[in-house]
């Protein structure tokens, strides 16, 4: 995290309020690839204590970013003339 208030805000939004594990990611991985899992054959599984759940995605916190940051930022992405 960039900064402690940061890492203090992501966790907030999260409901089980802590970061995964490497190995809960592991162990997810261990239970697709085993005999226990035979007719999943793919999808897109969200590991991320609930946050998404709860309505606080990825992009949640840009509804908070001053209208006039964004703007200059997305001005920024866009291709130079000539």
């Amino acid at each position: 995290m960039p900064s402690p208030q940061a890492q203090k805000h992501a966790l907030e939004r999260i409901p089980l309020a802590r970061f995964g594990k490497p190995e809960e990611i592991a162990n997810l991985a261990i239970f697709l690839l085993s005999d226990l899992c035979p007719y999943q054959t793919g999808d897109c599984v969200t590991m991320d204590g609930g946050e998404w759940i709860a309505g606080a995605g990825e992009f949640s916190d840009y509804r908070k970013v001053p209208r006039e940051t964004l703007k200059a930022g997305f001005d920024a992405m866009k291709p130079k003339k000539g």
